[in-house]
């Protein structure tokens, strides 16, 4: 099981675009693609619950995420661990044994120090570089993030890529192991994903 985690401000939604949710602009392209993704979709915000109840039917026309966690909804922000870690657990909640011991957390955001807390999770890092980070930051390359993409419609594009990597045979995230790991062999997936493969697999 797929689960797609989102950060909103300057993710899906990006702050200098729109001064009111009156001028929030209805946004078909990232409906479209979003509405392509048939997994289950999570806002995860450090603005409030209003705000995302406020601004995502503007942008998407109506609320397709199934939760949204917000400031005043969870008892830790982002970066925090336990912040995570709560998120993480309400999700699992609703969930039963079969879908939790199968679930992959695919996450979305343009924090430098929120990529590095989710890789810590075990979940799969999407960095959506924020505006404001230089051109130094931007084009370094950084253990905690599996993908990176100028902007989230080119992430969303390539939701194969990341999808075709979790699928591979006997896929371990790279960054769970330092060095070599017996019985396995190291293979880099594309954007730099790199995952273990028993030795016996072809």
């Amino acid at each position: 099981m797929i689960i797609l985690v989102f950060d909103l401000d300057d993710t899906l939604l990006m702050s200098n675009e729109y001064t009111s949710y009156e001028t929030i602009k209805f946004n078909r392209e990232l409906l479209n693609l979003l509405n392509s993704l048939n997994y289950k979709k999570i806002i995860y915000t450090n603005g409030t619950y209003g705000h995302a109840k406020n601004s995502v039917p503007k942008l998407l026309g109506r609320n397709i995420f199934n939760e949204t966690y917000a400031r005043d909804t969870i008892p830790h922000m982002k970066p925090l661990f336990k912040s995570f870690n709560h998120v993480k657990n309400s999700i699992f909640y609703n969930l039963n044994e079969h879908q939790y011991n199968n679930v992959q957390f695919i996450f979305f955001d343009d924090n430098l120090d929120n990529m590095k807390t989710a890789k810590n999770i075990d979940w799969v890092s999407v960095w959506i570089p924020h505006r404001n980070y230089n051109n130094n930051i931007k084009n370094q390359n950084y253990p905690f993030v599996d993908y990176k993409y100028n902007n989230i419609y080119e992430a969303l594009k390539d939701m194969n890529t990341i999808i075709n990597d979790l699928n591979k045979p006997k896929y371990i995230p790279a960054n769970n192991f330092q060095g070599q790991k017996k019985g396995y062999h190291f293979k880099k997936g594309n954007n730099g994903l790199g995952y273990y493969l028993e030795k016996n697999i072809k």
